[in-house]
């Protein structure tokens, strides 16, 4: 009688369905932890620049300067608002590749004046002219 040793192409079979079945788990895993990752990273960015200006405010005493209307500014504006180099060593881009947005007068605007730092999320779109927080907007709202 003969023995052959081996195995056959329907176990091979399986065994490749199987470790592709695996690969497509931990390929949807890792770029869900990828994009927590990087909300994360923006909201670490978000509280720096807060920080920043909430030392400006404290030793300047006077607000950030936004733009002629006080509204949205973005990273060309923040190097000339006079947190760089003193406040903040420098303003960084959100983990998207777009620039962080400053504005002296969200939609939230409820009693004393408000002021919010954000990033426009993964879909690089603010969903409201005063970067009211929607979507996966990340932002951060003071008062003062």
């Amino acid at each position: 009688m003969h023995s052959f040793k081996g195995f056959t192409l329907i176990e091979l079979l399986v065994v490749i369905v199987i470790i592709g079945l695996l690969a497509g788990i931990g390929i949807a895993s890792y770029q869900g932890s990828l994009e927590n990752s990087r909300v994360g990273k923006a909201q670490s960015d978000i509280k720096e620049l807060f920080d920043a200006i909430k030392r400006y405010r404290v030793l300047e005493q006077a607000n950030v300067p936004a733009d002629a209307s006080g509204n949205i500014f973005t990273t060309a504006l923040w190097d000339a608002s006079g947190l760089v180099p003193e406040y903040v060593e420098s303003i960084p881009l959100d983990p998207w590749g777009r620039g962080y947005l400053y504005d002296g007068h969200p939609d939230t605007e409820s009693g004393a004046y408000q002021s919010s730092v954000c990033s426009a999320g993964p879909d690089g779109t603010i969903t409201s002219y005063n970067v009211a927080q929607n979507g996966d907007d990340i932002c951060m709202y003071f008062q003062y």
